[in-house]
């Protein structure tokens, strides 16, 4: 382990201790609701120290200061790690930290969805911030929610999303996994650098070659997927301004929302979960998202919901001991 992995165990162990979580385990009138919050809390730990350790791999990669993954060669760029806009100009990590956290969940269409979302956006004032950002995986009918409850939120293509079509494209075009490699980097730094248009176009240079997929070929077929490709930067490329986003201080990953994701689907998607039809999946999506919002929401229904022996509307009657 590095000095910094030790210490970031050394946290967890400390961490451990002082949920009473010894080496026979928690105490016997330990919660599950204790323990899912410990859960939490452990994994944000180890997460940030994962997220830590690729995010400097990367940034080495990239300077060229590590060997390749696939050609374990070191392929040194012209450009330095403050050109791809890694880190601050002094050296700091940009990286902005999480400060607050809710989320929705429902098995309601995009329709309804999105009046939710605007719902819970004006709660939180979002539509007074200073600035405001909509960041999608790319999906049609996200950015039609952002048309009709966020119009004035500057729509940005998660770069994450991004890079995956950019992975697959890659694949299609290449059938040596240097080259392959090699594309897919060069497209990377085009579209972190807003060089979008240049990447469309050497796709469709690729395209030219590979021929357009027929109507019933595969998902997996080479041309499908090259032609999918194209379509999403195609129709993306107007939310793919990464370089005045950063310069904005905006996000450009869903990352949050996609952990958010996985969360939710811990709960409502698995062995013997059977979550996913009619009022009662409504209704598990919905408080399980509510257990994950760091407002306290749930709790707070639960202690002021009719019917709760100290809702302030309960009447109090005398008992019968006391009556006599």
């Amino acid at each position: 382990l590095t000095a910094e992995e030790k210490e970031k165990f050394s946290e967890l162990v400390a961490l451990l201790a002082r949920h009473g979580f010894g080496a026979a385990g928690p105490p016997r009138e330990t919660t599950f609701a204790q323990i899912e919050k410990f859960g939490h809390q452990a994994g944000r730990m180890v997460a940030g120290a994962i997220d830590s350790r690729l995010a400097e791999q990367h940034a080495a990669h990239f300077a060229g200061e590590e060997t390749c993954p696939s050609c374990g060669e070191k392929h040194l760029s012209k450009e330095s790690p403050h050109d791809l806009g890694l880190q601050t100009e002094d050296g700091d990590d940009w990286r902005p930290a999480r400060l607050f956290r809710t989320g929705l969940s429902s098995l309601e269409d995009s329709d309804a969805f999105g009046r939710m979302m605007e719902v819970e956006a004006d709660a939180r004032g979002f539509y007074h911030a200073a600035k405001k950002a909509f960041v999608s995986d790319g999906l049609p009918y996200n950015w039609v929610i952002q048309k009709r409850h966020f119009h004035d939120f500057t729509p940005i293509l998660d770069f994450v999303h991004a890079v995956e079509h950019l992975y697959e494209a890659a694949r299609c075009v290449h059938d040596d996994a240097q080259r392959r490699w090699m594309d897919y980097l060069r497209w990377a730094r085009e579209c972190w650098g807003g060089n979008v248009p240049r990447v469309i176009a050497e796709l469709r240079e690729h395209q030219r070659h590979l021929g357009l997929p027929p109507k019933d070929c595969e998902k997996t077929d080479p041309r499908k997927v090259l032609a999918d490709a194209v379509g999403y930067f195609q129709n993306n490329v107007s939310r793919m301004d990464y370089p005045a986003y950063r310069r904005q201080g905006l996000p450009t990953t869903s990352a949050h929302m996609e952990s958010f994701v996985k969360e939710i689907n811990a709960r409502v998607k698995g062995t013997e979960k059977f979550w996913n039809d009619g009022a009662s999946g409504e209704a598990i999506l919905q408080i399980r998202a509510a257990a994950l919002c760091e407002d306290d929401r749930l709790s707070n229904f639960l202690h002021s919901r009719p019917g709760h022996p100290f809702h302030p509307n309960v009447p109090r009657h005398p008992s019968p001991t006391a009556a006599s």
